[in-house]
């Protein structure tokens, strides 16, 4: 249906449902060091997830199919999202350093 449209004829069902398996996902893990996560966590999460969600599917959702496949495609989405929000941070100015106590040094 893809070719059709305009599509190359390689591009099918398959490369489209991956490639919006990997894309769903990048901004789970971008979000997620954007909020303060470890990279390597968001994407522990991210895998977290997307094993809950198809353990989900696979449960309670007959006319849908789980796939491992989708768990490493949204895993991929979530390192994609993380590794870009650890350089959009890592290109930030760094802000003026706080003391450990949180209050403001007198001056001397």
């Amino acid at each position: 249906m893809a070719a059709r449209a305009g599509a190359p004829r390689w591009l099918g069902y398959a490369q489209l449902e991956w490639t919006s398996n990997v894309a769903f996902f990048v901004p789970f893990g971008f979000l997620a060091v954007l909020l303060g996560a470890r990279p390597w966590a968001a994407v522990l999460a991210g895998i977290a997830a997307s094993a809950a969600a198809e353990t989900a599917q696979a449960l309670f959702l007959p006319e849908r199919t789980a796939s491992l496949m989708d768990i490493l495609a949204n895993s991929l989405g979530a390192l994609v999202g993380a590794a870009v929000a650890a350089l959009v941070l890592r290109r930030q100015p760094a802000s003026a350093p706080q003391p450990a106590s949180g209050r403001r040094p007198t001056a001397p």
